[in-house]
């Protein structure tokens, strides 16, 4: 801020101003002139207000020096004193001026204009210093959160500079001086570089460039030369090197993954789009390449505006396993947006067929010998150095001698260069130039022969090999020379300099340190069946050997599950190998591509499962992502089918890794967020929340002091997560998208969930009865249809967009946007689809449909449909009428596409009754499935109307998984089946015996599901799911081998709706807990067990228990319901261990619903609260006195901690003391102030006494219209008495009270909370004190959460109880765990995996 000649204390000019404006007859003294007169009030409330908020800004003052000419006399309008404000920091500085002139300039020179542009420079540079700084630490943090997001470990920058070193300069400039490619970068002759925008969206020059070239001729380098070319040209690259010789690195879903990284490192817009998706938790499969197209490139990134083109560049796309998928994607971008494609590989026919089929136009060349031999005269010119000849003349017919023989193959230069190194007279370099064979197989053969003449080296050379070929990716040096301790038990200390030289140079370090083969055709010919050598791969044979290496190391003492906790500020940091992290990544892709008839990897991986598994999860887990979990889960299963084929297998072990691999699954499912913020919760949390017939539990949950969980029914693991019920209500309809769901009912209302936490994150209210749902696909809106409106609304804000109506008998059958989320389409019961354009509701116009009966020779019928269904990916719409075939419509031209009749039943009458139609949103496979009423599934063509696949079942529901894999069916008794899509085979079942079904939705990574039925919502996943391979395989195989002749069928559990519970009180004993029930029921449980011990009474039948309170000093029970009565009652335990309810003693109702109950210290009175009044009670019967309130929305009660003749009301940023007998106030009327300042408007959530006599803690949660942070304010109880005027808070907790999701309990001095990632925690309010950390002690699985209230109570005796419906579950020990976390730490789900790199662990 720049102030010139600013009165910042006024000016003594201002008084003789209003004297002149007074005296004036044209004007009057101004007001704004008073206020600057010296000492104003106005003068003085600036400053002292501008002292609280100057801080980071930079402030320069500049004072006048020269007198003004007033006429009478000459003075300073604004002296030195006030022109400036003696803040600290700010700058002073004279101007030669007076006050008119102070900032008018005669020129540039002026020396004034010169002072202020010194200081205008100074400002800016200092800005941009600091500023850069922070930027980048920004960008930088961004990126990691990214990278761990999407698992993309770097930007490619290290394959790129292994290419780059390769080139010399000059090389590959012939291809990009060719004027295809100069075309295909320009986009038109008319090319200009002020437009690039139109350059690269140009629609009459293909999008795509493919060099194709012969093995060894260059293509990789020739795309490194293209990276570098786009960078000078500072246009934004993205590229990727295809690596057979990297296993993580030759899929497509890869690809992309690493495109949409490079894409957000260069444009914000883009990276602010991921880091939304990653900050909010939005999972997404990341092996499938569908989802990973739909989620970044289809509804981001080629959404938006760029103002730049993109270019991409792809090298050696034939050494991708699956390449088909990339081209039928690349053919659906569109024209207009602004990326081009560069795309290397062999030119082989069927990538050229590819082009071909999905109509992609391509400009092609192909590298050809002459193209090569001028790079290749390069690089030998560039080594003339080491040629062991002299002269420039020898040098250059040694080069002559190569260029001739080489054959355009880069390769076999570069080999004939490598073994001239190695000799030293003129007769060695004929022999080199006469014996290197002219075909790389003779080439080869020879360099093995060299290698076998050195007998010491052999065996180091079949080992380096060995890893080098069947190495799932490169190793670096390093592991590599580990790798040779653990395989052949050789220490090699300088490997990196002679591992190329023992190899006889078939190997090759690149910079990156990283040991790979010299070319793919080195591995082709070391694998190659039939190779008769002692240094063949026998693939099967090495990877048993690289298995049973990577288990030794996992099994043996670096990775020792510890038997007792470590302590986090007191535990060293272990120090592993670097082995360690191929070992734990990589051990199961050997095992599944080892010999099934070798035993030794399955009795180590059985030793492994025994001993260090836990461990091994913990460092998976401390990377940030667990998807090797789910992959070595899959490798295992592959693993064990392929055994089972074997006429001897081991028994015990095949069965202990099944079960493992059941178990990995289910534990990244089920606690993946939990396990990423404390990878160590592996060892002593974990184990005993999983079902107890799990391998894990039956392994490690006896571990000492170790958490103890009780109270469960559940046995095993259950497909079923979660279940939402919607009490009295119905359930109509629901729809899911990339990371939410949503469930419309019956009282009009749409609830928006989070669909990896189940958590409601919105409500929406339509207005009538919800029949259907639809998600935009680009976009983020919601759309509603009823019987008479159709709405739109905005998912992130909740606000309505546009809404319609609608006739009512037009009843709404189908509701779906069409492909680009531009218009919404409604078929309706009339035979018409009436279409919105969805950014406004502007009606287009309606098309019509009908029933055509060819046979009879009739053109239509009017009668209404049956069901219909819309295809956005096909743009088709199915139909079907009572007893008539399958009618579809094509939605772009608006006419009949034709009819479908399922096989044998032309003769049939009346035909049969198809129940429901869905498409396959994969349009690759174009399928529809239909269920009939005569009990027959059927898949067919939607465009040859040819039957597919058949299944004999009766379902009334069916729906497709996004990936198009899976079909779910429904029926009206609750079972739920799985389907192959293509081929109907049955390979899922779950029963439930409950109401049937309406409607089932999959999630947009297609691994789990939602249903509805009756008044509730299902939450599914069944490992079946979780363990497909997702991308680069049809469903059937490999991964379901073992269903091929018998289905998996499970039943899962059913929760008693009736006996969840709704209310918990502590026996003072901490042994004992009461729990009401929604049945109206109250029951004692025992706190060791979590089970129920006696049935203690009943309230009305099926009235909700809404409150229970204990009163220990008169042994006195206290509960009431949903009907608002409450009733008091003696409860007592007889000398025989029984308990017993007395009758009430007191049993009444008040006029509204019950908001809180309190019982006095003595026993003697009773509180209870209600909205608009409080009446106190004598437990005799007797009403004492009542409060009447207008209106209130937030307050609470709670005893006096240190005085238990009061109690404390706080409401409305005070606190009144009243007193228990006579219940009257005993502070001011006005009550007693509290700090509370931070909200316009006290919403009090809650109070609770902690430090029991001292202190006494309040919540205050987000109100809905304020901006304020959530807080924890802590105020000291022996300052609250009757004569108090203001109390100060002694401590107060923004960042933790942003975290709370629920209040758990107090134990001693602990308040006890569940932050929103699922972690009972604790914070210490019994001191004087701020703290700067808080405690994390275990976690709950969220899918132990009910949508409801979360219902928790905390015994004396440090057990917490959590009511989970209708059953009671126990922690025991759970404080024992302690993981200090600061209160600065960001508490996103994503953000506890980003502190995951630190090893911790945890404290008693």
């Amino acid at each position: 801020m720049f102030f010139l000649a600013s009165p910042h204390r006024g000016a003594d000019s201002a008084k003789l101003l209003n004297r002149l404006l007074r005296a004036s007859l044209l004007h009057s003294p101004r007001q704004y002139v008073s206020e600057i007169i010296p000492n104003s009030g106005s003068i003085q409330a600036i400053n002292d207000e501008f002292r609280h908020i100057h801080q980071h800004v930079q402030l320069w003052s500049f004072f006048e020096a020269v007198k003004t000419h007033l006429g009478y006399a000459q003075k300073l309008i604004v002296e030195k004193d006030s022109a400036t404000l003696g803040l600290p920091g700010e700058h002073v500085q004279l101007v030669n001026a007076d006050h008119r002139n102070i900032c008018k300039f005669e020129n540039p020179s002026d020396p004034n204009y010169v002072i202020l542009h010194n200081a205008f420079i100074a400002v800016i540079e200092d800005i941009e210093k600091h500023g850069m700084f922070s930027q980048q630490d920004e960008h930088l943090t961004q990126m990691k959160l990214i990278s761990k997001y999407m698992s993309v470990p770097h930007w490619p920058e290290a394959e790129l500079i292994t290419v780059a070193d390769k080139k010399v300069d000059g090389s590959c400039i012939w291809l990009t001086d060719r004027s295809s490619f100069r075309d295909w970068f320009e986009g038109a002759e008319g090319y200009s570089e002020l437009d690039p925008l139109v350059m690269a969206g140009r629609l009459d020059v293909p999008r795509y460039f493919w060099l194709s070239g012969k093995p060894g001729t260059g293509k990789s380098t020739a795309a490194g030369h293209v990276i570098r070319y786009l960078e000078e040209c500072n246009c934004d690259c993205s590229f990727y090197f295809f690596k057979h010789s990297d296993g993580e690195s030759y899929h497509v879903a890869e690809l992309l993954r690493s495109l949409a990284y490079q894409m957000a490192y260069v444009n914000m817009e883009v990276r602010q789009a991921i880091l939304t998706m990653a900050r909010e938790g939005e999972h997404f499969n990341k092996d499938d390449y569908n989802t990973i197209w739909r989620f970044f490139f289809v509804t981001r990134i080629f959404r938006m505006k760029l103002g730049r083109p993109h270019y991409w560049v792809i090298d050696a796309l034939d050494e991708c396993d699956e390449y088909a998928p990339l081209f039928q994607l690349l053919s659906r971008i569109d024209k207009r947006f602004p990326l081009r494609v560069f795309l290397t590989s062999r030119p082989l026919p069927s990538i050229r067929r590819l082009f071909m089929q999905e109509k992609i136009a391509v400009l092609e060349e192909q590298i050809k010998i002459e193209d090569s031999l001028k790079d290749i005269e390069l690089f030998l010119q560039a080594n003339t150095h080491s040629l062991p000849v002299e002269g420039e003349l020898a040098c250059k017919d040694l080069t002559t001698h190569i260029l001739r023989n080489c054959n355009g193959c880069f390769l076999w230069a570069a080999v004939a260069l490598r073994e001239l190194q190695t000799v030293y007279s003129e007769e060695q370099i004929q022999d080199v130039l006469k014996n290197v064979p002219a075909e790389m197989d003779d080439l080869y053969t020879r360099i093995l022969q060299g290698i076998a003449a050195v007998p010491s080296n052999v065996k180091f050379a079949k080992c380096i090999l060995r890893w080098t070929v069947c190495a799932t990716r490169p190793l670096t040096v390093d592991e590599l020379k580990e790798a040779l301790r653990l395989d052949i038990n050789h220490v090699v200390p300088r490997l990196g300099s002679v591992v190329e030289s023992i190899c006889g140079h078939l190997i090759q370090v690149d910079n990156q340190s990283r040991v790979q083969t010299l070319h793919e055709t080195v591995r082709g010919f070391l694998t190659r069946q039939g190779f008769n050598s002692e240094f063949a791969i026998d693939r099967r044979k090495e990877n048993s050997r690289l298995a049973e290496v990577c288990l030794a190391y996992l099994s043996g003492k670096e990775l020792e599950t510890p038997r007792t906790r470590r302590g986090t500020t007191t535990a060293r940091p272990i120090k592993r190998s670097v082995f360690a992290s191929y070992a734990s990544h990589h051990f199961s892709e050997h095992l599944t591509n080892s010999s099934s008839a070798i035993d030794a990897p399955l009795i180590l991986l059985d030793l492994f499962l025994k001993s260090n598994v836990l461990t091994w999860i913990e460092s998976i887990a401390e990377t940030g992502d667990l998807s090797p979990l789910t992959r070595t889960a899959k490798n295992l299963k592959s693993y064990l089918e392929r055994r089972a084929k074997d006429p001897s297998p081991i028994g015990t072990e095949v069965q202990a890794i099944e079960a493992w691999a059941n178990d990995f699954v289910r534990i990244g499912a089920a606690f993946g967020s939990n396990l990423l913020a404390s990878p160590v919760s592996i060892h002593f949390l974990t184990p005993p929340i999983c079902p107890p017939h799990s391998v894990i539990y039956q392994r490690f949950a006896n571990y000492p002091r170790c958490l103890k969980v009780l109270g469960r029914s559940d046995e095993d693991w259950d497909d079923r997560l979660s279940c939402i019920n919607y009490s009295e209500k119905q359930a109509l309809s629901i729809a899911c998208c990339d990371g939410y769901f949503a469930v419309g009912l019956s009282n009009g209302s749409i609830i928006v969930y989070r669909s990896t936490t189940f958590e409601d994150i919105r409500k929406i209210n339509h207005g009538e009865q919800v029949r259907h749902l639809a998600f935009a696909t680009l976009n983020t809106f919601l759309a509603s249809s009823g019987p008479r409106k159709v709405l739109l609304c905005n998912t992130q804000t909740g606000a309505l967009i546009w809404s319609a109506d609608i006739q009512f008998q037009l009843q709404p059958m189908a509701l779906s946007f069409n492909e680009d989320d531009s218009i919404l389409m409604l078929a309706t019961r009339e035979n018409y689809i009436a279409f919105f354009q969805a950014t406004d509701g502007t009606r287009l116009e309606d098309c019509p449909f009908y029933d055509i009966s060819e046979e009879e020779e009739v053109t239509c019928y009017r009668h209404p449909p049956w069901d219909a269904q819309f295809s956005r990916e096909l743009n088709l719409l199915a139909i079907s009428y009572r007893n008539r075939p399958i009618t579809l419509w094509d939605l772009e031209t608006k006419t009949f596409l034709g009819q479908f009749q399922k096989d044998r039943s032309e003769d049939v009458y009346p035909a049969p009754q198809t129940n429901h139609i869905v498409f396959n949103p994969n349009p690759e496979l174009s399928l529809v499935a239909a269920a009939y009423n005569d009990g027959d599934l059927i898949v067919f063509d939607p465009w040859n109307f040819n039957q597919v696949a058949l299944f004999e079942i009766t379902v009334q529901v069916l729906a497709a998984s996004p990936d198009g894999r899976i079909l779910a069916t429904g029926d009206m008794h609750g079972m739920i089946h799985l389907f192959n899509f293509e081929t109907l085979r049955l390979i899922y079942r779950i029963t439930t015996y409950d109401y049937g079904i309406r409607d089932i939705v999959f999630t947009s990574n297609s691994n789990r599901f939602f249903d509805i039925r009756g008044d509730h919502c299902n939450v599914w996943e069944p490992s079946i799911l979780m363990r497909r391979d997702s991308s680069n395989d049809c469903f059937d195989e490999p991964y379901s081998e073992e269903l091929r002749s018998s289905t998996i069928s499970v039943e899962t559990k059913l929760w008693d709706e009736d006996r969840t519970i709704t209310a918990i009180a502590d026996h003072h004993g901490g042994n004992f807990l009461f729990c009401g029930r929604e049945d109206g029921s109250i029951a004692i449980y025992e706190a060791k067990t979590g089970e129920v011990l006696h049935e203690l009474c009943n309230h009305a039948k099926m009235v909700s228990i809404r409150f229970l309170d204990w009163n220990s000093q008169e042994g006195i029970l206290t509960s009431t319901d949903a009907s608002s009565r409450f009733t008091v009652r003696k409860v007592a335990q007889t000398t025989t261990g029984a308990w017993k309810a007395q009758d009430p003693i007191l049993d009444r109702r008040v006029s509204q619903a019950i908001v809180q109950i309190l019982t006095s210290p003595s026993g003697k009175q009773l509180l209870v609260s209600t909205k608009s009044h409080d009446e106190a009670w004598s437990l005799e019967g007797r009403r004492l006195n009542s409060n009447q309130i207008v209106q209130r929305k937030g307050w609470g009660w709670i005893n006096h901690p240190s005085n238990p003749e009061y109690l404390l009301l706080v409401e409305d940023a005070k606190v009144h003391v009243y007193e228990w007998s006579p219940f009257r106030i005993a502070s001011r009327a006005e009550g007693i102030s509290l700090d509370y300042s931070n909200q316009t408007e006290f919403l009090l959530e809650g109070v609770w006494s902690a430090r029991p006599g001292r202190n006494i803690c309040l919540r205050f949660p987000r109100a809905p219209e304020s901006d304020g942070v959530p807080e924890l304010h802590i105020w000291n109880a022996s300052q609250i008495h009757p004569d108090a005027v203001e109390v100060q808070s002694i401590a107060s907790y923004e960042m933790t009270g942003g975290a709370i999701k629920v209040i758990v309990g107090v134990y001693k001095s602990l308040l006890l909370f569940l932050d929103v990632n699922g972690w009972v925690c604790s914070i210490d309010v019994g001191g004087i004190d701020q703290k700067n950390v808080y405690t994390r002690h275990f976690f709950v699985p969220f899918t132990w959460h009910s949508v409801g209230e979360l219902l928790f109570r905390t015994t004396v005796k440090g057990t917490i109880a959590f009511a989970r419906r209708d059953e009671l579950v126990v922690f025991h020990r759970g404080m024992d765990f302690v993981e200090r976390v600061d209160f600065g730490r960001p508490q996103s789900l994503l953000a506890g995996s980003e502190a995951s790199h630190r090893r911790r662990s945890a404290d008693l």
